[in-house]
């Protein structure tokens, strides 16, 4: 089996894949997988693809605190606010950015890799419905996604001792983050020859 997690492809007996389909605790799989029932012979990407970027432009904006655009402004202002607690020591506060880098870069479907996935995707839709402003859309998500990168590395740094600790700074390459992709997202949301397409 490959897993993002390892370097190739490993082995897992029945017992440990057992142990963790049906892990316990908020959110376990219970057992579940998916896979395909059918694949169409053919697909409207004229259709599918809008309806797609429309799907990830409402997550995105979502009107919740902790998710999308707003989620990682959240997480800025949590960054800046660790010093301000007592009990939340250097090493706790390297800890949990290392925590941060970890879901977000190794684990987690967020930050510059997602970012450099969905910039592909928008270059593949742009050729296969013929639109010139999911190329552009893809040229921003890429930036996005440099911006990411460069926090993940600055965080990473900062978690192994090899920089000094500097919250301001990833709480500003947050907000960095956050600013280009509202500008992607909005883009898109506005791009006429989507919503045209969407119809």
């Amino acid at each position: 089996m490959s897993d993002p997690v390892f370097a190739t492809p490993v082995k897992c007996d029945r017992a440990s894949l057992l142990k963790a389909r049906f892990a316990k605790g908020m959110l376990a799989p219970k057992g579940m997988m998916y896979y395909p029932k059918r694949v169409p012979e053919d697909i409207d990407f004229q259709k599918t693809i809008p309806k797609a970027i429309k799907s990830s432009t409402r997550i995105m904006n979502a009107p919740i605190p902790f998710a999308g655009i707003k989620g990682i402004l959240f997480l800025a202002k949590k960054i800046r606010k660790l010093p301000k607690n007592k009990k939340h020591t250097d090493q706790y506060i390297r800890a949990f950015i290392g925590h941060i880098v970890r879901m977000q870069e190794e684990i987690g479907t967020g930050g510059a890799g997602f970012r450099f996935i969905y910039a592909s995707f928008l270059q593949e839709s742009a050729s296969l419905i013929d639109s010139p402003a999911l190329m552009e859309a893809s040229s921003m998500m890429t930036e996005v996604g440099d911006v990411w990168r460069e926090f993940a590395l600055y965080s990473a740094k900062m978690s192994k001792k090899r920089s000094e600790l500097d919250l301001e700074l990833l709480a500003d390459l947050l907000v960095k983050c956050a600013d280009e992709e509202v500008k992607v997202w909005q883009f898109l949301k506005n791009s006429r020859s989507l919503s045209d397409l969407a119809t």
